[in-house]
């Protein structure tokens, strides 16, 4: 792992007893915090971690893996594979062909609305959830009923980021994880990392990321400076200044 610079509050114009406080806050409240990293002109002036976790444990990111789907679909757009304007049907003729059956809306349906969450679903997909995981994960996403029209009705949707991941997949030939090593992963100088998978082989996508904390305060300076990372451009500004755009 590629270290980030250490300093202190005071060097860094922070005032150190209020950073003192925050730590002795997490530290006497059962919060549920694992572990915490303040960072200051890209410098690290705090950190701390909570027994049993401790600086070189990756932790499950949870919903925080979807922002790492959603920057490998920018890499994806940056490289031309793929525009956010696709259908995602298009992708998956052979799991689910239009003369196969799905709805109107699930054929009008792109990339973009998923990356908003805007799929025109009322109720998430049943993909990933126990007791309905049979395997068939795209099938089950691409077969779904969506009641309105895509790109006008939010519903947080990880099954649609999963979906995400595959597409990833089949546009790249690499599971997202693999996809991000080598354009993210790697100049960011990340440790130990992994993705859960389904049982078709695809990085989960909308969850299942398990990465360091010191890895994670990296990830906020990439975002935070748009793409770029150590003086270096990875990513076009204009794909963080969209996905963070209202």
């Amino acid at each position: 792992m590629q270290k980030l610079q250490r300093s202190t509050p005071w060097a860094e114009g922070l005032d150190p007893k209020t950073v003192l406080d925050l730590l002795h806050y997490y530290d006497q409240n059962q919060t549920g915090v694992q572990s915490i990293m303040i960072l200051r002109h890209g410098r690290v002036v705090a950190e701390a971690w909570w027994n049993p976790y401790r600086a070189e444990f990756p932790h499950m990111l949870f919903s925080m893996s979807k922002s790492f789907t959603s920057i490998a679909v920018g890499f994806a757009v940056q490289e031309g594979l793929l525009s956010i304007h696709d259908k995602l049907l298009d992708f998956f003729p052979d799991i689910l062909p239009p003369d196969a059956g799905p709805c109107d809306y699930m054929k009008e349906l792109t990339l973009r609305d998923m990356l908003r969450m805007a799929t025109g679903h009322v109720t998430e997909p049943p993909v990933g959830v126990r007791g309905t995981n049979d395997g068939d994960w795209m099938f089950r996403f691409l077969s779904s009923y969506i009641e309105k029209k895509p790109g006008t009705h939010y519903l947080y949707n990880t099954a649609a980021t999963y979906m995400l991941s595959a597409v990833v997949q089949r546009v790249s030939g690499m599971k997202l994880v693999d996809y991000l090593k080598p354009r993210l992963f790697d100049p960011l100088g990340f440790g130990e990392y992994w993705w859960e998978q389904s049982p078709e082989g695809v990085s989960a996508g909308g969850t299942g990321f398990h990465l360091q904390t010191e890895d994670i305060a990296k990830f906020g300076l990439f975002l935070l400076n748009k793409g770029s990372y150590g003086g270096e451009r990875l990513l076009d500004a204009k794909w963080i200044e969209q996905a963070t755009a209202k």
